[in-house]
């Protein structure tokens, strides 16, 4: 019983500080980037907006070619590990995905969260 709260304690600390954690595009730094398959001059709008609309997804700061995302896990997504900061970038394929885990320790592959946020971005 007594471990069991303090797993419980454990984990309720690393949700609060990951959702704690801050970012922007300035200090933005990204450990891992797959490219969209979604093609286009509409692609990054496309996928911008898709990502929006998924939960646990919120944007925090945008530039000219940039959208800066807010990932937290959810129950239906749990290989966001602690959460993620994600950035949308266009570029003149159509979009790409660069993202960095909110905190810094090991945990799930940053590669495969931003994968399947795609696949879930591109399905809805």
């Amino acid at each position: 019983m007594t471990s069991l709260i303090i797993i419980i304690a454990l984990s309720c600390a690393l949700l609060i500080w990951s959702a704690l954690a801050t970012c922007s595009l300035q200090t933005f730094r990204p450990q891992a980037r797959i490219r969209s398959r979604l093609s286009g001059p509409a692609a990054h709008a496309d996928l911008v907006t898709a990502l929006r609309s998924l939960p646990g997804v919120r944007e925090i700061d945008h530039g000219q070619d940039d959208v800066l995302f807010s990932v937290m896990p959810v129950p239906t997504s749990m290989d966001r590990g602690l959460g993620l900061f994600l950035v949308a970038r266009r570029d003149e394929q159509g979009a790409e995905l660069l993202g960095r885990r909110r905190l810094p320790l090991p945990g799930p592959s940053v590669a495969g969260a931003l994968r399947q946020l795609e696949r879930e971005a591109s399905r809805g």
